[in-house]
């Protein structure tokens, strides 16, 4: 993911209106790669992920697994699946 700048927390907030309410983060592995794990499906709605609040990415998930995977320097080359 663009904007780690060395860090290695990635966060996932929840979006209500106009508020955004940090959720969850994990740790990235060495090779960058990450998981959220959830025992039950998130509430279907509009999320983001990011190293930080003003540098994230807009997702609508819910009742469902994804899978992100492409470039983190080039958002148009991201896959959600």
């Amino acid at each position: 993911f663009p904007y780690n700048q060395g860090r290695n927390l990635l966060y996932i907030y929840s979006l209500f209106g106009t508020e955004q309410v940090k959720m969850d983060s994990v740790r990235l592995a060495s090779d960058g790669s990450f998981e959220f794990h959830y025992d039950q499906a998130l509430p279907r709605g509009f999320y983001k992920i990011g190293f930080r609040p003003d540098r994230t990415y807009l997702l609508i998930l819910g009742n469902e697994s994804i899978e992100i995977t492409g470039d983190p320097e080039n958002q148009k080359e991201f896959t959600v699946t």
